[in-house]
């Protein structure tokens, strides 16, 4: 079995190794293709362009040609146009008295084939034809159209007679009781008022070149005006239906082999004193261009396929010598154990198949592994995840794949399981391991820790499910003597968030004027609720992206980044700078801030201090700075010397939520602090238990006993503020005076309770 797995595996690579090989082999095929299909076209387009610029050359040769004969054209043009208006307007001389008869009559005289008395429903009423009464244009035909139209007059173009489909030019116009006269012109007529005109044989002389075809002179309206090609005068010329561009049709002729067959139709503008008198068409024969293209084409695939024939080889050559280093490359030298990347290819190979099937992968960690592997040596950590390697390749199944990720760290990726349960089951399978050689202790350190990710949506990508699996791993709790934690979205959410809250306090330190980050201050009220005596700086952030940001967030994650320090400094920077507007208003009040322990224990602190009330010009005696109990342990030597050169500078130092965390009570003789802050926890009590039971009393007495000042905070009714003035505490703070407040209401609250006080 395990020889069986090993050749699996040493089968494997080689076959990406090989599928490597001829995704490159592929990838100089399409390169040297897509190189002679470039050619190709260059050699197209520098034809195309010789024989554009040809074709336009006598294009301007003919038009200069062909000035005398279109201006004699135009004459007729427009002698026919006042042929049909000279029509319409011996009809309206009848004055609405009609008769067929008439019509013929008059149609006889002016030599024109029809003229149609229409209602102003667009039926014919009288004719020349008596085949046509009692026709009726359907919606949408030109009659109708000028029915609905403002015009009195109208000229079509050539068109089709809707009732014999002969070709026939139509002038129209309106009577004053809405009925309109119609006369026609047939196009055999036109050809024979068109003749006399030598265009055809001007035409035919054009067409000497031998890269033209046929040349054809038209009107505005598309009506033959003559034409090499013997097409009737008068008759209408469609516009040809053909390629896109002159390329195209050279391809064309290129693909059909019928080289007789590739013409592409050039029309050139025939202008009299700048203005349009007609269109010269000109088809241009590709024959011999297609011939002069299909010759260099062959010549350069040769060149082409031999120098595709030299990379194959060259190819072949290094993907020779590329198959023995693609196991260097794919696998963990110390575990055999195939790496990071090849999982990424693994991975994705089975998202993208067609063959949905159900995947998890499990991140695996060996806790301190390197602490341990310094304890030991080097040497010996190596061997201990080669022991690993080897555990892990004995539980390799079809549907069992093993993977080193990095040092301490191994990747499963599991297929076709059943249910979390038995994902779970595996966990505790797997945490049975214990390498040989570990002793007891090593053992429990290295107690395996697993983040699972349960793969639902196929889409995702290999970056998407490591990093799902590193948060999953990142939140392993114990259950049932197991250390693991399956990915879900508020894991994943609440990292997004810390990492998003992150950046813009790294962006609030970068901006002094960065707003996101404020402090609203709430007043510390005295002498039993006659004075405030300071205020308190409490540090708020409106996110602009998350919103508001409670305090205990922000906080937390500057703490755990590193940026602590930094936003400290800020909050004490924006106290300095309101304690100078307060100076500047005349209101004496002293503004506390609180402080983080792990600011305290910066080096530099001290100095850091100094320099902020420096740059705000603000005296130490302005300030009161609070600490929590907790920032005492472990550092209690280092945070009293530092509180104790504070207040040589002028500062008041308390404790803040006193009597919830370390309990000081034993030294706080010896600290170098002012005063406590009673936790909100005593202070809520008051109105929940008999006076006897509580402990709120025994706290003032205590902490007044050494001398020191006590500050009850989050006081929020009359009972609490009672009991507490009644057992001797110094300062309130609260709702039931204030919430905190923004600069602005807070100096119109201190002004406002100043003379609530005077009036009193």
């Amino acid at each position: 079995m395990r020889f069986g797995r090993q050749m699996k595996r040493m089968l494997k690579k080689p076959r990406e190794a090989k599928e490597l090989a001829k995704g490159s082999m592929f990838l100089v095929t399409v390169v040297l293709c897509l190189g002679l299909i470039i050619m190709s076209r260059g050699i197209e387009d520098y034809f195309v362009s010789d024989l554009k610029a040809n074709a336009q050359n006598l294009a301007r040769g003919y038009t200069h040609s062909l000035l005398k004969t279109v201006e004699a054209s135009s004459a007729v043009r427009a002698l026919i146009n006042e042929k049909l208006r000279y029509g319409v307007d011996l009809v309206s001389t009848l004055s609405g008295d009609f008769s067929n008869e008439d019509l013929r009559k008059i149609a006889r005289e002016i030599d024109v084939d029809e003229i149609d008395v229409y209602s102003p429903k667009g039926e014919i009423l009288y004719s020349s034809i008596s085949s046509y009464l009692g026709w009726i244009a359907p919606k949408g035909h030109p009659v109708q159209q000028f029915i609905s139209s403002s015009l009195s007059f109208h000229v079509d173009p050539l068109r089709e007679n809707t009732i014999n489909r002969q070709l026939v030019l139509y002038g129209y116009q309106r009577l004053e009781d809405g009925r309109v006269i119609q006369v026609g012109i047939s196009a055999k007529h036109l050809e024979g008022l068109l003749t006399g005109f030598e265009l055809d044989r001007l035409l035919n002389e054009m067409k000497d070149d031998e890269d033209v075809s046929y040349v054809t002179y038209i009107d505005q309206n598309r009506i033959v005006l003559g034409s090499s090609t013997g097409r009737a005068s008068g008759s209408y010329l469609p516009k040809k239906e053909q390629k896109n561009s002159l390329i195209d049709s050279l391809r064309g002729g290129q693909i059909q082999a019928a080289p007789v067959d590739a013409v592409y139709e050039l029309e050139e503008l025939v202008l009299m004193e700048g203005v349009e008198a007609g269109r010269l068409v000109i088809g241009l024969s590709l024959e011999r261009t297609i011939k002069e293209i299909e010759k260099l084409n062959r010549i350069f695939t040769v060149v082409f396929v031999m120098i595709y024939l030299a990379a194959i080889l060259m190819l072949y050559l290094y993907h020779y010598k590329s198959a023995r280093l693609h196991t260097m490359a794919y696998e963990d030298e110390v575990t055999n154990l195939p790496n990071l990347k090849y999982f990424r290819s693994e991975l994705e190979y089975l998202l993208i198949s067609k063959r949905k099937e159900k995947l998890a992968v499990i991140l695996v960690q060996l806790p301190r592994f390197s602490k341990i592997s310094m304890a030991r040596g080097h040497e010996q950590g190596e061997r201990l995840l080669e022991e690993m390697g080897r555990e892990f390749s004995h539980l390799e199944g079809e549907n069992l794949s093993f993977f080193k990720h990095s040092d301490e760290k191994f990747l499963i990726l599991v297929k076709n399981y059943k249910s979390p349960e038995e994902l779970i089951e595996l966990l505790a399978n797997l945490a049975t391991i214990s390498p040989s050689g570990e002793s007891e202790q090593e053992s429990r350190y290295s107690t395996l820790r697993f983040g699972v990710v349960e793969i639902k949506d196929q889409s995702t990508t290999p970056g998407k499910v490591l990093k799902d699996a590193l948060i999953a791993l990142n939140h392993a709790k114990l259950h049932q003597g197991l250390y693991f934690s399956f990915f879900d979205q508020d894991m994943e959410r609440k990292v997004d968030r810390e990492t998003k809250l992150e950046a813009e306090l790294r962006q609030v330190m970068k901006k002094k004027d960065e707003e996101s980050v404020y402090l609203l201050y709430q007043p510390i009220i005295g002498k039993h609720g006659s004075e405030i005596s300071s205020v308190e700086a409490l540090a708020r952030m409106k996110s602009p992206s998350l919103g508001d940001v409670s305090p205990l967030e922000f906080i937390d994650v500057a703490e755990k980044n590193g940026l602590i320090g930094p936003l400290g400094m800020r909050i004490l920077e924006k106290a300095c700078a309101f304690s100078n507007t307060l100076r500047k208003q005349g209101i004496s009040l002293k503004i506390t801030v609180n402080l983080s322990g792990l600011q305290i224990l910066e080096d530099d602190f001290i100095r850091q201090v100094r320099e902020v009330l420096k740059e705000n010009d603000v005296s130490a005696g302005s300030l009161s700075l609070e600490i929590t109990e907790s920032v005492f342990l472990g550092n209690y030597d280092i945070i009293n010397e530092k509180l104790k050169t504070l207040r040589e500078m002028g500062m008041t130092i308390s404790i803040d939520d006193f009597g919830t965390g370390y309990s000081s009570f034993a030294r706080l003789k010896e600290l170098h602090v002012d005063g406590v802050k009673i936790d909100r926890y005593f202070i809520s009590r008051i109105t929940h238990l008999p006076e006897e039971e509580l402990i709120t009393s025994d706290i003032i007495r205590m902490v007044r006993r050494y001398g020191l000042y006590t500050v009850a905070e989050g006081v929020e009714t009359e009972e609490e503020l009672s009991y507490l003035q009644r057992e001797g505490c110094d300062f309130i703070q609260g709702y039931y005076y204030s919430k905190p407040l923004p600069e602005g209401e807070l100096i119109q609250y201190w002004r406002t309770f100043q003379n609530e006080k005077w009036e009193g």
